[in-house]
């Protein structure tokens, strides 16, 4: 239900659909649970807290940075 929504909201292609399965997968065991006591999957198996600094809003604009482009010259 959750990757259905994602999947919607950001305007995805239908060949799309295993990358907002995967997403949902990997935001469930990084959120917090109530039956294992407010701590995420994550914790519980390793004992650290997630990073959760790198995330983005699923389904927001990407650029692909090439570094083989040559820099423009200053006058």
């Amino acid at each position: 239900m959750q990757a259905c929504s994602m999947a919607i909201d950001a305007n995805l292609l239908p060949d799309l659909w295993p990358k907002a399965y995967k997403t949902a997968i990997y935001l469930g065991n990084i959120t917090l649970k109530k039956s294992l006591s407010w701590k995420t999957l994550y914790e519980v198996v390793t004992s650290k807290k997630p990073m959760l600094a790198y995330l983005y809003p699923f389904g927001c604009k990407a650029y692909a940075l090439n570094h083989d482009i040559p820099k423009r010259k200053k006058l």
